[in-house]
């Protein structure tokens, strides 16, 4: 585990609930910095070529600011040995930087992955299974709108720095989510909001079941607090209701909730997205997704200013 900040508790919580998992050690160059995984002391490292040197692993898992992936994986990619990168989204913040980095690991035939962890929350799973099964009785999508927010307009700066913008932060999630919903074909515009600190707005176009259409995503940091959710219209009128922080998905038709599907907190948010996220990402008969990370970026950068904002 390359970081172990907020994030990487995520991962060790998803990873040790699985219990057919070892977390051998970590890196960071902070000090002070320790692991435990499954009741035992872990080593921790200031460097990747110190773990790389001591312990032959099967996946490096890059969970540091999104910053520094590029340089991490960069690092790994020049290494002897040729573990499976498993890298935080999004991998890099401009196209020359994420081609870069793809084209080195297709060089070396080294896997490389990038974790899109809300792609997996059990909403989404949820609304994607109930479309497939009821998707001839409502049409296609016709509509979306989304929403991802963070009260980060006043965090201290040298924190804020780690996650770049609220559309390098955010975008990535809720594009990787709809990504499952709905086929992306474009961002038509992007803009960012006057007046409002790291505030964007896409109008994004995409097909469902042929029919052609333009929905919208909005991330900011201009808010008191977190709120992230996703709606759908389709055809008939029906709405799929997707609240990503209360972990809740609805189907709504003419007022009445048709469907639901909730959550009785048991386990973290975050630690549910990354839970069904391994449980495909570490299955031996999953592949590397090379081409939806380089759509999913395109996406994510292509109208985006140079320097991510």
């Amino acid at each position: 585990m390359v970081g172990l900040g907020t994030i990487a508790r995520s991962h060790l919580d998803a990873l040790q609930r699985r219990g057919d998992v070892s977390v051998e050690a970590g890196v960071d160059p902070a000090s002070g910095k320790s692991l435990e995984f499954d009741g035992h002391a872990r080593p921790v490292y200031s460097s990747i070529s110190a773990l790389l040197e001591r312990h032959e692993v099967d996946d490096v898992i890059v969970a540091t600011p999104t910053p520094t992936h590029v340089e991490v994986c960069e690092e790994i990619l020049e290494a002897k040995a040729r573990p499976r990168i498993l890298v935080e989204k999004p991998l890099a913040t401009t196209l020359g930087e994420v081609e870069r980095v793809l084209a080195r690991a297709e060089e070396r035939q080294q896997p490389l992955d990038v974790l899109y962890h809300f792609r997996w929350a059990p909403e989404v799973l949820w609304a994607v299974a109930w479309w497939e099964e009821h998707r001839d009785d409502h049409g296609p999508v016709v509509d979306f709108l989304s929403f991802f927010s963070d009260p980060y307009a006043a965090m201290e700066p040298g924190r804020r720095w780690t996650y770049v913008s609220s559309w390098i932060d955010s975008g990535i999630n809720a594009l990787s989510l709809l990504d499952r919903l709905v086929d992306l074909r474009e961002i038509s515009t992007l803009t960012q909001m006057p007046g409002a600190p790291s505030t964007y707005e896409a109008e994004i176009r995409f097909a469902s079941q042929g029919h052609e259409a333009t929905g919208h995503l909005m991330t900011t940091w201009h808010v008191t607090q977190e709120s992230r959710w996703t709606r759908l219209r389709l055809a008939d009128g029906l709405e799929l209701s997707l609240d990503h922080v209360a972990v809740l998905g609805r189907a709504l038709h003419r007022g009445r909730t048709i469907a639901f599907q909730g959550s009785d907190g048991t386990v973290p948010r975050r630690t549910a997205h990354y839970l069904n996220l391994f449980r495909e990402v570490l299955s031996p008969t999953y592949s590397p997704q090379v081409e939806r990370h380089r759509r999913l970026h395109h996406l994510l950068l292509d109208r985006l200013a140079p320097g991510g904002g």
